[in-house]
């Protein structure tokens, strides 16, 4: 990950961390910041109802700063490597019924209905279904080959390839 894309990531995280910390804490040294205060934090973005991996990412973007500080001897340990991870949620997506994607195209601007029915029909997301391109359809062999933008979940390449058949149902 390149520098300016860690902070376009870092930086709401960072903010919301600071706003978590008392006012009197907020501009306190960084060598002074406690696991219990990173604890704190985790326990107030689980209340918000964030997953997992997003509180997860979050405590991975306070690592990757307090580590930056340690190597440049500006604190002496990293208090974020005392915080556990959450457990990976094994979460259960409940499909569209034909009736509600029904009801959704019926409440939608016409230039949404091609990205919902893509969703509903090949499970494309929002951002698969934005982001495809001619140079993503293969009419010859009826084929739609992309590169799914899934979130930092897990590290593997997302090459997909989907028939037409599916929009063909």
């Amino acid at each position: 990950m390149e520098c300016a894309e860690f902070v376009e990531f870092a930086e709401p995280v960072l903010h919301t961390f600071l706003t978590s910390l008392p006012e009197k804490r907020r501009n306190a040294s960084v060598a002074s910041i406690t696991a219990m205060e990173i604890e704190r934090f985790r326990k107030a973005e689980i209340q918000t109802r964030k997953t997992a991996v997003t509180v997860n990412f979050a405590i991975k973007v306070l690592r990757a700063v307090f580590n930056t500080a340690r190597r440049r001897g500006i604190t002496p340990m990293n208090p974020a490597e005392a915080v556990e991870f959450l457990p990976k949620e094994t979460e259960e997506r409940i499909p569209f019924t034909e009736d509600q994607v029904r009801s959704v195209l019926a409440v939608t601007d016409q230039e949404w209905h091609g990205m919902i029915l893509l969703g509903y029909f090949c499970g494309l997301r929002l951002t698969d279904a934005a982001n495809l391109t001619w140079t993503n359809v293969d009419l010859l062999h009826r084929v739609l080959r992309f590169r799914a933008k899934r979130p930092q979940i897990e590290r593997k390449d997302w090459k997909r390839t989907l028939s037409f058949t599916c929009i063909l149902r």
